[in-house]
């Protein structure tokens, strides 16, 4: 069994937070494909700098590590290098470009090594089993960090309330420009103030004539000082600026003019006629800010060497001594420009690359060996922390150049930043050797990488670099991204220069990198362009805040960052962090970063282990020659784990990197937490559980990568009322919903349809016995009033804050959980057979209304064969003078010649004018805007009986799917409830024309078109037109010979019902004391009086037919598409499935009671989009995710679609918009399938036997092309959801399942076994293996399921959760 890590407590085996735990997680064949090449990357890594590019106190445990490196051989050392540093007779010099120094005893890896190096960490760049690895690895690393959040956001807010908030724990801001340091309105208002005081002031010699600063600024026109403006400096970016250079100091990149490029070079320059007077003026008060003892922000400025000549260091340096520009609080990181506009602008020139190197470093070695002799420049050392390179990243492009030496480079020649930065590391490493042995300080190594162009900077970065500054197109890259994690290489990332340059804030990866574990931070860059406050960097990470919802937790891990990738001396980050440099970070994230970084490391070597023990060889020699200054790790001999009492701890700490840095440390250690009563050991454990959570409903025979979360039992008391409140409305659905009798259960045939009779009273159907009539009705009702009582409690449920809190938080860990579960067996769920045959998974259009069936092409085709060839049809009767019209005179009166027709003039196609217009969608259902037409073609009641409507159904809509052997239907037709006669037509137009199909199931849709009917006089009250609708079912269901083809139109093809109209219509008040027969006025009935009506009447019927051995029809009503939430609430009670249900979107309280339920919800997105939300909003995809139960539906192809297979049209643009994979396709074709009505022996042939279980063992892969692993992570997914609600209750309440558990399945099977129904194998699964007899705890919820089924057939006023405890809500 592969390694995990888990954390375990001192507390008799209890968690005190709750952790992510991915059983099995070994990595899987990508990783192991990919091993090599990324460990030969770590490898590479490790010769330049250590693993972990942070150091820390000894003895610290916030970040640790297994053993990476494995069996590296002898390093080749340069004969030449070391020759020449043996023989120098001075202190340094400069061989081939890298400075030596006497007695030097280590060197660097060379060029020609370091170019052979890079070629390496390319090659697992654009290797694709690399890309799919580390791909995956990071998805799980997001999403585990995601539900480790949500999880644990209580426990990280109690502690991290005992340690601090962001505002009181130290911030660096890795990465400021000096000369851009301060904010708009300081520097104008400086500007302003000192030209009135100082306007005199000679700031410049031009052709020997002194310039004072008021003649500077009347160049740029302006008199008046108090005219300048920020616009007119040009001081901050324009909106089309983006991916152009920008430069406030350039004439050629600024805003401004000429004169304002002038002004700035005297205000924001040191080096100038007045040596940076005015400029140390302005940055002063900021620098004291900083040091202010209130003040929790330190800062890194950068400041420019150009390399033009030797003399920069010390001009520098005496004016940072002259001006008093160090402080504690501030340090300098030396910025080494490389700008092609600033070096080929002549302001500098060297004769060759090595005389740049020379002017750079020349004058630090100087310092170094004779600090006395250069005070100001050693002065200036002691308070640097870094050396940063910036270039036009988007110009350089090139190949790495041969073995080809600085020396000949002329300066005509601009090398490749990837060899520049070579020689700066290669340099500043020896500077940095030096300094260390004689006890000054040290620099890091952190270029600007990766902000803009290609990808060579950022490897270069991972080679050579502490840290980067930008890194934003590693997004590029999940290679990269990868390395720089197992490295921890820091990046100092600022979304807010980005945003004005480069790359939309919403765009930028820094929440994914930080998500995943990268260490970054966050730098504000150049505020004077980007910012708009006084505290830049908290601005930084306020609107970062804001933008990627981080917690407060969250900026002080971000801000603990930032002190540990700085480069402040150690006493002073360890004085800023506090013990264990935890900062204000909780010990929980702490804990989380450590042990995900030591499973990724530990996958990683295992993985390497595995592979090097398959050489045939039996070992593996590394393809690369380390340098005798890496840092070394030892390893065991054998090819097995790490001994437990020896592992390799990667330290995070103060100060320059070194290979003492990295020391073997004794596990366990321990980790106090606040608040935890005491110690809690934390070990590294090499062993999984084999069962997830409670285990109960784990299918231990289905091998898959599960996520298991372990934690404390949930004590929060406002989750704890959440969880009741849910009970409570789980518990009203089971009182109100009535379920189909399921397959396995045979119910006896115990009433005589013919004994009984039904009057209407109040809306509601009474079954009366013929014999007893004064007994009463033998199906009771809820009431209205209780009705509207229990709507009421549900209202209050899901709006309830606690509610929606746990709902929300559930929703997003079901959905990283997908994410995770995807990420981890992806190859496992693709690696069977046909898993990927979508195009012969069975599906179904759960929601297609038979009038639109057809595309806007074929009923085109229709109308013009019918014109051409049938125009003598008699098609209606002209009202006005009783004479009978034939469809060519139809035609004539409209004026319509068909020889010109074209798609367009039908005008039966969607368009931008339908949005939330649902009065021009339903005109778009009338050809050619005539509504007479639309009876003609579209309708089944007409003078035609249906004819046309008939031949256009079986000619297109039906043909098409004939030629489809696996593309089914449930096709709406209407019935208005206008009289008693129609389901009498409906049925007679079904049998004349053979409507019958095999590819079709009818649902009759009732619509809420009561106002219409109204006005018409067609009824006199909504009581009539629930008597037109319902009492010709009854009568028929009563007596089947009264109409015997009604009879078999509803009990063979019939499936359910749907109700549909506008949801938008603003809804009257519910209408207590008014019952139906008394509801006259033209207003038509609020929705949710319309679904207990319906319902009210549904209900009866189905139990008497079901006792009458009859079939019972679905209740799918259009619900949620818009308008008001509360149509959701009915819906939840009363209904199996619904159409739309998009709303929910606006509430997860609902949405949540919906996964509970496992109601069906068919979307569809493309009507959607015409009508209510844009594609790319719709919920269909987040609602999949969680584990909703969902379809694709098309709804009215005739408007919306384009193809003649508008269905394979919907899967085909949701799959390409949304990366739906195969497998989620056939899976949502699956769902569609259960969802529907079709018959249960229908169902056995597309799905399997078993199909109405719920877990791996109703699955036939070979059939639905699903996976038994995606079957079985979602059974066990639901079921640890209600476990961890029961355990909530402290296990005092059982809720209903939607779905059913293992004992419940065994039950199930026993039964049909017992029967003769079903085959002796049931419970063997798909592999031929039987899984472990599932124990029977008699007395459990399994024990009083059998039997069940027949109770329910009962009052439903007497119906209820047989087996749940009542639990009150903790408010109560």
């Amino acid at each position: 069994m592969p390694p995990t890590t888990t954390v375990q407590v001192s507390k008799s085996g209890a968690h005190e937070y709750h952790e992510v735990v991915i059983v099995g997680d070994n990595g899987g064949q990508e990783m192991e494909n990919a091993c090599v090449l990324l460990h030969d990357a770590i490898q590479l890594r490790a010769k330049y700098k250590p693993i972990s590019p942070l150091a820390e106190d000894e003895g610290s445990n916030v970040i640790m590590g297994p053993e990476l490196v494995v069996g590296l051989p002898e390093a080749e050392v340069c004969p030449a290098m070391a020759d020449f540093a043996r023989q120098l007779e001075v202190p340094f010099a400069m061989f081939e470009g890298v400075m030596c120094y006497n007695g030097q005893t280590k060197f660097n890896v060379g060029y020609a090594q370091y170019k052979k190096d890079v070629e390496m960490v390319f090659n697992a760049l654009e290797d694709r089993a690399c890309k799919a690895a580390c791909k995956a690895r990071m998805t799980i690393l997001r999403h585990k960090f995601q539900m480790h959040h949500i999880l644990n956001d209580h426990y990280e807010g109690r502690e991290q309330f005992l340690l601090g908030d962001f505002y009181s724990t130290m911030k660096v801001d890795n990465s400021v420009r000096l000369a851009t340091a301060m904010d708009c309105e300081s520097l104008l208002k400086f500007m302003v103030d000192k030209i009135k005081d100082n306007g005199s002031d000679v700031v410049n010699i031009v052709n020997g004539k002194p310039v004072t600063l008021i003649e500077v600024l009347k160049k740029s026109g302006i008199h008046d000082p108090e005219s300048l403006t920020v616009e007119g400096l040009g001081l901050q970016p324009g909106p089309f600026k983006r991916f152009h250079r920008f430069d406030i100091f350039s004439k050629k990149h600024s805003r401004g003019d000429a004169a304002s490029v002038e002004l700035l070079h005297i205000f924001l320059k040191f080096s100038n006629h007045i040596q940076g007077r005015y400029f140390a003026e302005l940055i002063k008060p900021l620098l004291e800010q900083n040091d202010d003892p209130e003040s929790r922000v330190a800062t890194e400025y950068k400041v420019p060497i150009f390399g033009a000549n030797r003399g920069e260091w010390e001009f520098l340096a005496k004016w940072v001594r002259k001006f008093g520009l160090l402080s504690k609080n501030n340090r300098y990181i030396i910025q080494i420009p490389r700008i092609l506009d600033i070096r080929n602008s002549g302001l500098y020139k060297c004769a060759d690359l090595q005389e740049q190197l020379d002017n750079i470093f020349v004058p630090v070695w100087e310092a170094s060996v004779y600090p006395e002799q250069y005070p100001e420049i050693t002065e200036l050392l002691e308070n640097c922390s870094a050396i940063n390179v910036i270039s036009d990243e988007t110009t350089r492009g090139q190949d790495l150049p041969d073995n080809r030496p600085p020396a000949q480079w002329p300066w005509s020649d601009n090398p490749p930043d990837i060899y520049f930065n070579y020689y700066i590391w290669a340099n500043l490493t020896a500077l940095n050797d030096y300094r260390a042995r004689k006890g000054m300080s040290t620099l890091l190594f952190r270029p600007n990488c990766g902000e803009v162009g290609n990808l060579d900077h950022l490897v270069s970065g991972y080679l050579l670099a502490d840290s980067i500054n930008h890194g934003i197109r590693m997004v590029a890259s999940p290679v990269l991204q990868y390395l720089y994690y197992i490295a921890q290489i820091g990046m100092c990332l600022s979304p807010l220069s980005n945003n004005g340059l480069y790359v939309p804030y919403a765009e930028n990866p820094f929440l994914r990198f930080y998500e995943a574990g990268l260490m970054a931070t966050l730098s504000t860059d150049d505020p004077l362009h980007f910012h708009h406050t006084r505290e830049p960097v908290i601005e930084e990470y306020g609107i970062a805040a804001k933008i990627y919802r981080l917690t407060d937790v969250d900026l002080c891990e971000i801000a603990r960052s930032s002190v540990l990738i700085s480069g402040f001396p150690g006493q002073v980050k360890a004085a800023w962090l506090g013990p264990e440099a935890r900062g204000a970070v909780p010990s929980i994230r702490l804990r989380f970063r450590k042990s995900t970084l030591q499973t990724e490391r530990q996958i990683l070597l295992s993985k390497f282990r595995k592979v090097s023990r398959m050489d045939p060889s039996g070992t593996r020699k590394p393809s690369i020659n380390p340098s005798p200054s890496m840092v070394s790790v030892n390893s065991p001999s054998s090819s097995a784990s790490p001994a437990p009492q020896k592992v390799t701890h990667l330290q995070v700490g103060v100060g320059p990197i070194t290979p003492s840095s990295i020391t073997h440390v004794a596990p366990p250690t321990t980790v106090s937490s606040p608040g935890s009563g005491g110690s809690a050991e934390v070990s590294i454990s090499m062993e999984v559980s084999e069962h997830p959570g409670d285990g109960d409903e784990v299918e231990d025979y289905v091998k898959f990568q599960r996520v298991e979360v372990q934690g404390p039992t949930e004590d929060d008391p406002r989750v704890v009322n959440a969880v009741c409140l849910l009970k409570k409305a789980t518990d009203l659905r089971e009182k109100y919903h009535w379920k189909a009798i399921p397959p396995w259960q045979k119910v006896k045939r115990d009433l005589n349809p013919g004994a009984y009779t039904v009057k209407m009273e109040d809306g509601v159907p009474l079954v009366l016995s013929k014999a007893h009539p004064e007994r009463g009705s033998i199906f009771q009702v809820i009431s209205v009033s209780d009705f509207l009582t229990d709507i009421n409690v549900l209202h209050d449920i899901v709006e309830n804050v606690d509610v929606q809190a746990l709902a929300y938080n559930r929703l997003r860990l079901l959905e990283h959980k997908f994410a995770l579960h995807c990420a981890l067996n992806s190859l496992n769920e693709s690696g069977f057979g046909t898993a990927r045959d979508f195009y012969k998974s069975y599906k179904v259009d759960t929601h297609v209304h038979m009038a639109a069936g057809m595309t806007a092409k074929q009923l085109l085709e229709f109308l013009i064969e019918k014109a051409e060839h049938h125009s003598d049809d008699i098609v209606s009767v002209d009202k006005a003078t009783g004479k009978t019209v034939t469809l060519g005179e139809m035609l004539s009166r409209y004026n319509i010649d068909v020889r010109k027709l074209t798609v367009d003039a039908l005008n039966v196609q969607a368009d931008a004018s339908l949005f939330e217009r649902f009065d021009i969608f339903n005109a778009r259902y009338n050809p050619l805007g005539h509504d007479e037409l639309r009876t003609l073609v579209l309708k089944p009641d007409n003078y035609m009986g249906g004819r046309y409507f008939a031949e256009l159904i079986k000619k297109y809509t039906f043909a098409q799917f004939e030629e489809d052997a696996y593309t089914f239907a449930e096709n709406r037709i209407s019935v208005y409830g206008k009289s008693r006669k129609e389901w009498a037509k409906l049925a007679e137009w079904f049998h004349t024309h053979g409507m019958a199909s095999k590819h079709n199931k009818w649902l009759v849709q009732l619509p809420r078109a009561y106002t219409g009917l109204v006005r018409s006089k067609a009824i006199k009250s909504f009581g009539e037109l629930l008597e037109n609708f319902f009492l010709p079912l009854w009568e028929v269901s009563m007596d089947p010979n009264s109409n015997p083809i009604l009879e078999h139109f509803l009990s063979r093809h019939m499936s359910g019902f749907d109700c549909v109209d506008n949801e938008s219509n603003i809804d009257p008040p519910f209408p207590l004391n008014t019952p139906p027969h008394e509801w006259t006025s033209e207003e038509g009935p609020p929705y949710n009086y319309w679904m207990y009506y319906l319902w009210a009447n549904l209900v009866p019927l189905n139990m008497f037919r079901a006792r009458c051995g009859r079939t019972t029809f679905s209740f799918r009503p259009h619900c949620g598409e818009s308008g008001s939430m509360n149509h959701l609430l009915p819906a939840f009670l009363f209904c199996d499935g619904i159409a739309h249900g998009i709303n929910m979107r606006h509430n997860p309280s609902v949405e949540f009671l919906f996964y509970l339920a496992q109601i069906g919800v068919a979307v569809s997105p493309l009507s959607n989009t015409y009508l209510f939300l844009e594609y790319m909003n719709n919920p269909f995809p987040s609602f999949y995710r969680h584990g909703l139960n969902v379809s694709l539906s098309t709804d009215d192809p005739l408007q919306f679609h384009h193809t003649q297979e508008p269905l394979i049209e919907e899967y085909s643009i949701a799959s390409k918009q949304w990366k739906l994979s195969a497998i989620d396709m056939c899976e949502v074709a699956r769902s569609s399938v259960l969802q529907s009505g079709y018959d249960h022996s229908v169902k056995e042939h597309w799905l399997g036997k078993w199909y109405f279980l719920n877990s791996s063992l109703g699955n036939d892969a070979r059939k639905s092309h699903v996976p038994d692993i995606r079957i079985a992570y979602r059974f066990e997914v639901y079921h640890d959801e209600i476990n961890y609600f029961e355990r909530v209750t402290g296990n005092k309440a059982w809720f209903k399942r939607a779905m059913l558990t293992k004992e419940e399945e065994d039950q199930v099977i026993a039964l049909i076994e017992k029967s003769g129904d079903g085959p002796s194998n049931a419970r063997t699964c798909r592999g031929g293996k039987k899984p472990e007899q599932r124990p029977m705890q008699m007395g459990s919820r399994a024990s009083q399921f059998q039997g069940s089924w027949e109770a329910e057939l009962k009052s439903p006023s007497a119906r209820g959760p047989s087996h749940s405890k009542p639990v009150e809500a903790a408010s109560q």
